[in-house]
């Protein structure tokens, strides 16, 4: 299956603080998307649209087992 859309392409070792800073784990979940992978790009989840493509390096979501860092994301 063919995929169509930007891809968003992140570095090595990006841990689930990334995706669900702790700060806001306990909002509501559309809250802690607002701040899913800001540290490493403040502009991703303004600028991120349905289709777009995460492309993650070695150890992409290492970390705590945080099931909130994968709802952020989708």
């Amino acid at each position: 299956m063919m995929q169509q859309g930007k891809s968003w392409v992140f570095g090595d070792n990006i841990d689930t603080d990334q995706l669900a800073p702790g700060a806001f784990m306990k909002s509501p979940v559309e809250e802690l998307a607002r701040h899913c992978l800001e540290r490493l790009n403040p502009d991703f989840t303004k600028k991120v649209t349905q289709g777009d493509i995460v492309v993650g390096g070695r150890n992409f979501g290492v970390g705590s087992s945080r099931e909130q860092a994968v709802q952020s994301l989708l």
